[in-house]
């Protein structure tokens, strides 16, 4: 059985297990493919030893920078003042989900269950409007977290 390329460069550079090396040997030794693989890596290493390394001219750097095209360069526009359609959409959002919690808050003290719930100690700190606003946050964080992964994996589906 041939030895991959891998082990027979192990072998060209002396890098290989000691305990693999007597059979890799003993392979090369009678295959003529590998034994001309090996000729061919000699052959290589060879060429690559025998060539001078050669020093660019003193000025080739200045003439690669003339080549390179300068971008011209835009402009800087400063604002006049702070966008203010971002800060209204905020607010505007905050005041629903407000009237929302407390539309939810109105009716969860309608049911029976309200009963049994309401002398529970975080009720009673929080009041019934603070307990329906961490009940609407947890189960908005939930909702959340379970949704980020599909959109993860879409968003990674479209840059493919």
């Amino acid at each position: 059985m041939h030895p991959n390329k891998n082990k027979l460069l192990d072998l060209f550079y002396n890098e290989i297990i000691s305990r693999g090396k007597a059979d890799v040997l003993s392979h090369v030794d009678s295959c003529p493919s590998c034994q001309d693989y090996v000729k061919t890596l000699h052959s290589v290493n060879e060429t690559l030893t025998s060539w001078q390394d050669e020093k660019p001219l003193p000025q080739t750097f200045a003439i690669i920078l003339d080549n390179i095209s300068q971008a011209p360069v835009k402009p800087v526009v400063q604002r006049q003042s702070i966008p203010v359609t971002p800060i209204l959409q905020i607010a505007f959002s905050i005041c629903l989900i407000l009237a929302l919690i407390y539309i939810i808050q109105s009716k969860i003290v309608l049911l029976p269950v309200w009963e049994t719930v309401q002398n529970m100690w975080f009720v009673e700190t929080f009041g019934s409007f603070g307990f329906v606003l961490l009940l609407f946050f947890c189960v908005g964080t939930f909702i959340t977290l379970s949704l980020t992964p599909i959109i993860l994996f879409d968003s990674q589906k479209i840059k493919l």
